[in-house]
């Protein structure tokens, strides 16, 4: 079969499964049942990332990122070709490659090489806006290709928002996508309440009701990704400072009353989303470490990774570490609280955690 036939298919599959109000009828689906051999499917053991000084930040996200596997096999199928064609995407491809047949911790340097990273770029860095950095590489060097419009079903959710002057007005409303939602921490206690509290009107004249601006959801994608705002400005003292407050999120979430879409085909299936992966970061504004909590199996249990340390954990020490509230007493708000969220819709699970064939691996990628 010709690389072009196979991504046609794979397409069209895709789309079928995670998209269905956007292909109807007849589809080709090639099955390829040839299992990889890899030393970590025994254990279902994922394997750490090497820390190049000071890059935990950019290994969480790989790890959330590469866990979801149709994402992965979604990179594997980009057409490559050698190393000085391909750039990040083939390096990317590499990494994955090499954590899902190691037993031993990956090295991220090819990848930050094919960046164009230097020392400078690897210091300490805010994860929320590399995983923002990350999706918006992933969406520029895919743009000419059909792998692009996969990766938007899978990742890009939408809202609905309007300018209001008068109660009167015909309202206009104006679609934004999202890859990454930003939600509010301080002074709400649950995700559940920061959803609502991203809804609600904001009104541009405090004294006059009548002016707002109004934010609905129209769709949550089947991958959704939430940044936690633990980082906020204190204008009381002119700086930044980490918001250690507690705040709960569950193992699943109701997504459907959130829902405000005019599309009939949105209220057909549960918007029911159950949670895959936590980033935690451990420290204060000034700085600190970030690991992360990953469910490998739709099925299974979480795993906690630290760089090249991995432990399997009960789900209770997953909200341990991620719920907040200040430790150790040193009064520098040093805490351990989640900034990252990864939630699946239940719905499509089956189609999120696919299988991986030998075949589906490129072979530009094999040592």
């Amino acid at each position: 079969m010709t690389v072009s036939a196979y991504i046609f298919s794979f397409i069209l599959y895709v789309y079928e499964l995670l998209a269905p109000e956007v292909t109807e009828g007849n589809y080709i689906m090639i099955e390829m049942n040839k299992a990889i051999e890899s030393p970590n499917e025994e254990s279902n053991k994922p394997v750490g990332l090497k820390n190049q000084g000071t890059t935990g930040w950019l290994s969480v996200v790989l790890q959330v990122f590469y866990h979801i596997k149709v994402l992965r096999k979604t990179i594997y199928s980009v057409p490559t070709g050698e190393k000085h064609e391909a750039g990040f995407i083939w390096a990317l491809q590499r990494v994955f490659y090499s954590m899902q047949t190691s037993k031993k911790a990956v090295s991220t340097k090819e990848l930050t090489d094919a960046l164009g990273w230097g020392p400078a770029d690897l210091a300490p860095q805010d994860v929320q806006r590399w995983q923002s950095t990350f999706h918006e590489e992933l969406a520029t060097r895919t743009e000419m290709l059909p792998i692009r419009h996969i990766l938007e079903h899978l990742l890009v959710g939408q809202t609905m928002s309007c300018v209001s002057f008068s109660p009167q007005e015909k309202r206009s409303w104006r679609l934004e996508i999202f890859w990454e939602m930003p939600l509010n921490v301080r002074n709400l206690r649950s995700l559940d309440e920061s959803l609502q509290d991203y809804i609600q009107p904001w009104y541009l004249e405090p004294e006059n009701d009548s002016i707002n601006t109004v934010v609905m959801f129209d769709k949550f994608p089947p991958i959704l990704n939430l940044h936690l705002k633990r980082f906020t400005y204190d204008p009381a003292v002119d700086d930044f400072k980490k918001v250690d407050d507690f705040f709960e999120f569950p193992e699943e979430i109701d997504l459907g009353p959130f829902v405000e879409s005019s599309d009939p085909a949105s209220k057909s299936e549960s918007w029911i989303y159950r949670l895959v992966s936590v980033v935690v970061h451990e420290g204060s504004y000034e700085g600190g470490v970030y690991y992360v909590y990953v469910r490998p199996e739709k099925d299974g249990g979480f795993f906690k990774i630290h760089d090249e340390q991995v432990t399997p954990v009960p789900l209770p020490e997953v909200f341990e570490a991620g719920y907040g509230s200040v430790e150790g007493g040193n009064g520098e708000g040093w805490s351990k609280t989640a900034t990252l969220l990864c939630y699946c819709r239940m719905s499509r699970l089956d189609d999120i955690f696919v299988d991986i064939a030998d075949s589906d691996i490129p072979t530009s990628v094999h040592d």
